[in-house]
């Protein structure tokens, strides 16, 4: 409990395959949020895993897309 700074359960901690602490939270958190975040290291995992470098990908984007992603219309 020291180590994370928690201060009693329930303590949501989501750490992601590097050890990395993404995510710390006291107190109840509701399941659909949960999953989401979840899904999201997930997601971020394979992207570390199976993306190449930078430096082979094309520098294409969608319409409607930068950086941060593509909005969902």
């Amino acid at each position: 409990m020291t180590t994370y700074r928690m201060q009693g359960t329930p303590t949501q901690l989501l750490i992601n395959r590097q050890g990395q602490l993404r995510a710390q939270r006291f107190g109840a958190v509701d399941d659909l949020r949960l999953g989401m975040e979840i899904g999201a290291l997930v997601a971020e995992s394979a992207e570390v895993v199976e993306r190449p470098p930078s430096d082979e990908l094309p520098n294409q984007k969608a319409p409607n897309c930068d950086d941060s992603g593509c909005p969902i219309p």
